[in-house]
């Protein structure tokens, strides 16, 4: 295993240890139980001033194809993955929005 496969698989269980457990629904796949840190209202720089997300962060990991309009389920809200917000290491996360 080298660096960066031992790198990925920490940032893996630092997101167990801080993150919730939610279901991951991947368009025309099984549902699966999984880990991810969800911020609500999460200030951004925009064109006409800050505007508030929901940031959404998943292991590329456990989930390789994460892509927009998958959908992610926190307790008993349904959220919407809609754009890339940033990528640091085998961590992207993306915004949501409640379904």
């Amino acid at each position: 295993m080298d660096f960066s496969e031992r790198f990925a698989l920490k940032e893996q269980k630092a997101l167990k240890r801080l993150g919730d457990a939610v279901i991951y629904h991947e368009y025309d796949r099984p549902s699966v139980e999984t880990f991810a840190i969800v911020e609500l209202d999460v200030e951004h720089p925009g064109e006409y001033g800050a505007d508030t997300l929901t940031e959404i962060t998943l292991s590329r990991l456990s989930h390789p194809n994460i892509a927009r309009n998958d959908e992610v389920t926190h307790g008993n809200t349904v959220y919407r993955l809609t754009k890339k917000i940033r990528v640091e290491g085998s961590l992207i996360t993306y915004s949501g929005i409640e379904v």
